[in-house]
This record gives structure tokens, sequence and C-alpha cells, in this order.
């Protein structure tokens, strides 16, 4: 008995720490409004912490302000939403003490719909924040047959297949909304879409469509930065790469590419710098082999001139 107890004991305790893995001295601090800069009060905050795979959830008080838990340094994918409007997601690194967002707007639905409709909109949502795919997917198929608000639901079809990693179903429902919403950040998922799936000429048709300055997704510009870099277009690579990791510094696999075009450009200094980040953020990858190869080379070169 006393071993059952001791094991109870363990298990419960290891679960609360790993369930708490997110805690640290950061906090993210923020504020929602609707369309015409009303606050939403109890709007949802979904954080989750793409390293640690954990996170949590809060709401918005009255003056639609929200204020996360203690939580560690790192990139956070926020995805806000309340009953009736379009839910959004950003993505925060955490570096200070505080991270303040100040007007994140979310969109109203344009009509209101009939309640049953609303409840299911609502359902699907909710399933989404959560990252229950299939369920948010089902439900917004139905609601596209029947052709209820389909510019909206297109659009986050497009994210429920895209975070499921079904591609060419993600490019299609963003390309369905893009017909009705001209949009960079639609044009930048359907990109990497094609980038994941291979298909280099409908990369490159959307990829120059794009305004770098307006891409916000550190991970976008990091697979369109390696595209490049696969290409041999080592400039072209080094722009995207050089934002992506601006907004998200410990992007191991953006070091380790943007150190490989820095070094096929012959550009040492720079090329030690992110290799070394490279290998500082992924001791244990088999890339680390090829990292210090690169960087040993150059030093070798040095001490012989």
């Amino acid at each position: 008995m006393k071993k059952f107890v001791l094991i109870f004991i363990l298990f419960t305790f290891s679960n609360l720490l790993f369930s708490q893995a997110y805690i640290g001295n950061k906090k993210i601090i923020g504020y929602v409004f609707d369309n015409d800069k009303t606050p939403i009060e109890k709007a949802i905050i979904n954080f989750y912490n793409l390293k640690i795979k954990d996170g949590f959830k809060i709401e918005t008080d009255k003056r639609g302000k929200f204020e996360s838990d203690t939580i560690v340094k790192g990139l956070w994918r926020i995805r806000i939403y309340k009953e009736g409007f379009i839910p959004t997601e950003l993505f925060i690194y955490t570096k200070k003490e505080n991270t303040f967002l100040k007007n994140i707007i979310l969109k109203k639905l344009k009509d209101e719909p009939e309640k049953s409709i609303a409840e299911k909109l609502d359902k699907a949502a909710k399933f989404f924040i959560d990252g229950k795919y299939k369920k948010s997917i089902k439900i917004y198929e139905k609601l596209i047959k029947e052709n209820q608000y389909s510019i909206y639901i297109n659009s986050l079809l497009g994210e429920n297949y895209y975070y499921n990693k079904k591609y060419e179903k993600a490019a299609y429902y963003f390309s369905e909304a893009l017909k009705e919403i001209k949009n960079n950040d639609l044009s930048s998922k359907i990109a990497d879409c094609f980038i994941k799936k291979g298909e280099e000429k409908n990369s490159l048709k959307f990829i120059n469509k794009l305004k770098i300055e307006n891409i916000k997704n550190p991970l976008i510009l990091s697979d369109i930065g390696i595209f490049f870099y696969k290409r041999g277009e080592f400039k072209k690579a080094n722009k995207f790469l050089v934002k992506g990791i601006k907004l998200y510094p410990e992007n191991s696999e953006a070091h380790y590419y943007l150190g490989l075009s820095y070094t096929s450009i012959n550009k040492p200094d720079k090329a030690i710098k992110h290799l070394k980040k490279f290998i500082e953020l992924e001791p244990d990858s088999p890339d680390v082999v090829v990292a210090d190869s690169i960087i040993n080379t150059f030093k070798d070169l040095r001490e012989k001139q």
C-alpha cells in the first residue's frame, strides 16, 4: 500500500511539473478591441510554446486587457477568439521581462448568423484555437457545403489543414479565401504550403507577390529563406533568414541555413557566428558535424594566411 501511495505521489508530482513547464519570469500583456476600437471582454487567449509544446488559456477583462502567467523565454503562438468574431493568431518571441501588445483587433463577422449556425461556428473556432483541427475541419466543411460564411470559413479551413500538415487542401482553401480577401498573410501561407509540397514553380508564384516587411510569421520567413538557399539564391535567402531570426532568435534551423548561405558567398565571420549559434541551440543534431567542419575550415584558412 505504501509503495502504491509513493508511486501515485511521484506520478502526480511529475505530471504537475510537466504541465507547468512553461513557467518562467516573462509576461505578455495585451489589449483586444473590435473594429470600432471597443474593448472585448472575455475573449479567449490561448498561449502555446512551440518548443515546450505546452501552454494555457486566459480571458480578457472589461478593458479588453489580458496578462499571461509568468512564462519562459521563447516563441509563443497566441490565438485569440470571441464568439461572433474571426479568430486571429500571433507569433511572439518573449525576450524582455514584459512584452506589450497594443491594439489587437478582432474582426466581427459581417452578418450576424442565425443561432444554430453561430453555435457551430463558435464550436469549430474553439476546436481550432485548442489545436483540435480534425474536429474543427468536420464542422467547417459541413458549413461550406451549405454555403454558409464561405469567405470566413475558407480561411479557417486553410488554417486547420495547414496545422494538420495537409498542405494541398490548405493551399486550396487559402486560395479560395484569397479570391475574396487580398491578404499578405494568406499569400505567405499559400507559398509555404507549396514549399512544403516541393512545388517550386507555385512557391515562386506566391513568394514574388509578398512584401517581406508584411510577413510576421518567423517560421514562414525561415521556410522561404531555406527555399532560396536550396535554389542557390543566397542573397535572397539571407534576406528572409535574417528577418526570421530577428523575430525568433532561437530558431536553430534558420541559424544553420544562414550559416551555410554565408559560407556559400564567402562571409566567414557571419557564417561562423550563425553556425556556432546553431551548435549552441542544437548540440545533439547530426548537422553539428557539418557546422563544426565549416567553422574549423575557416579557422585553418585564417591561420595559414
